[in-house]
């Protein structure tokens, strides 16, 4: 969060001048385009949208802005950053919960947001979840979050007994992944299907005033990548769909 006593002018420019070593540092050309990543809240927004005039200033040629579907739907009360463009984030958009729900994407949470896209006033791109995640479950209560997990982490582990998806339960007390399960623990497996994706362009695609510059999958790294390699073209069908 950005305080509001924060010289707002001098991080835009260590911001620049940190994005100017990296890039240096790897060879890659002077970034046309920085992209900023806050969700902001009623009490930040003012900070944070002289930051982003402030990295203008400091000479980025292209801002682009993280947008929620709350942030849409109630733009006069959170305000609507100066970026040249937005990316909305069409994922995490539940809560996390001991239930069988899913915190990553409900179509049905999606709609109550979704309708507002078209009056939103910024240009809008597109990131769409190819993640999954597990829930560490004691009781009825959350108590911990496993990142780069899926079923296949737990299926060949005789710690670990599948039940009505998308659980395990502990069958024996284990170590695994930095964390300790005692049984009778349960992991909640939370995950996109290529079903979902294909509904999220469908329905994206008639709300959105446009089409998106951009379709953006997050996130892009071997672990997730491999959930959808048995599809052929697929995500040229899910880019082609809006």
């Amino acid at each position: 969060m950005l305080s509001n006593t924060l010289d707002i002018a001098d991080l835009a420019k260590k911001v620049m001048t940190l994005v100017g070593s990296i890039n240096a540092h790897e060879g890659l050309a002077a970034a046309s385009e920085i992209q900023v990543d806050c969700d902001w809240s009623l009490d930040s927004k003012e900070t944070y949208f002289k930051f982003i005039e402030a990295l203008k200033a400091a000479g980025v040629k292209t801002i682009s802005a993280t947008i929620r579907l709350h942030q849409v739907k109630y733009v006069k009360t959170t305000g609507m950053p100066p970026a040249d463009r937005g990316v909305l984030m069409f994922y995490n958009m539940g809560h996390i919960a001991a239930d069988s729900s899913n915190s990553i994407y409900e179509r049905a949470t999606a709609a109550r947001y979704t309708q507002s896209l078209h009056q939103y006033p910024l240009k809008l791109d597109v990131a769409l979840p190819i993640f999954s995640w597990g829930l560490h479950i004691r009781g009825n209560k959350v108590i911990g979050l496993l990142n780069k997990v899926d079923d296949n982490v737990f299926l060949r582990d005789p710690n670990f007994k599948m039940k009505a998806a998308p659980f395990f339960e502990v069958t024996h007390n284990v170590l695994k992944l930095d964390h300790y399960f005692e049984q009778g623990d349960r992991i909640k497996i939370e995950t996109v299907t290529t079903t979902d994706l294909s509904e999220m362009a469908s329905d994206l695609s008639g709300d959105l005033p446009g089409r998106p510059g951009e379709i953006i999958f997050y996130d892009l790294d071997n672990f997730n990548l491999k959930h959808y390699r048995h599809e052929d073209d697929f995500y040229e069908k899910i880019s082609s769909a809006f």
